[in-house]
C-alpha cells in the first residue's frame, strides 16, 4: 500500500525524542490501549508473534524512557519515544559506509 513513514530525532539538555509517523491505515482507540502491547496477540494471523511492540516498549523502559502512541483509523500512527539524554554517549568516530554491488 501507498504510505510514508517519516523519522524525526530531537534532543535537548535533559532528553532525546524520537517520533516515527506514518501515513498507513491506523489502529482504533480500544486497540491501542488494550492490545497493542500485550505480548503475544496478532492481528496479523499468521504473519508475526505479536511481541513486536510489547519488545520495543521494554526496550525503551529499560534505558529509562517512556513511549507514547497516537492513532487514528484511516490516518496513521505516530509513535514517539523519549530517553533521558545521558542514556546514549556520542560516539566521536566518523561514520563510515560501505556499498556493495
Amino acid at each position: 500500500p501507498d504510505g510514508e513513514v517519516k523519522v524525526r530525532v530531537t534532543r535537548t539538555v535533559q532528553r532525546i525524542t524520537v517520533d516515527i509517523r506514518d501515513t498507513g491505515c491506523g489502529m482504533d482507540p480500544a486497540f491501542v490501549r488494550e492490545r497493542l502491547f500485550k505480548p503475544f496477540y496478532s492481528t496479523k494471523h499468521g504473519n508475526g508473534m505479536g511481541i513486536g511492540a510489547f519488545e520495543a516498549r521494554e526496550l525503551v523502559r529499560s534505558l529509562g524512557g517512556e513511549v507514547e502512541v497516537h492513532s487514528r483509523v484511516g490516518e496513521g500512527t505516530s509513535f514517539r519515544m523519549h530517553f533521558p539524554s545521558n542514556v546514549f554517549v556520542e560516539d566521536q568516530t566518523p561514520a563510515r559506509l560501505s556499498v556493495v554491488k
